[in-house]
């Protein structure tokens, strides 16, 4: 399903810490709600920096298998339009 993205406060609270991490040189944990959109802005972040940095680690955890399955894919997602599309 392909739309228009819905955004929420707590899409603009994490990316206010997460570039507070980045500029105090510390590294960032998320505990959130499902179903609001996290898994996919964190599977883009994941593949950017997968694709950006040079020798850079990402790790992706989740509570269940289920979880990192879906998330997983969507980082596999991202990582394919970036070969084919850049």
């Amino acid at each position: 399903n392909r739309g228009f993205p819905v955004f929420f406060e707590s899409h603009y609270r994490f990316f206010h810490y997460l570039q507070m991490t980045r500029i105090l040189h510390r590294h960032a944990a998320l505990m959130k709600a499902r179903s609001i959109g996290f898994s996919e802005i964190n599977a883009s972040l994941a593949a950017r920096l997968y694709t950006i940095n040079r020798e850079s680690r990402v790790m992706i955890t989740c509570f269940k298998d289920d979880y990192i399955k879906t998330t997983f894919s969507k980082f596999d997602n991202a990582l394919t339009f970036l070969n084919n599309n850049t």
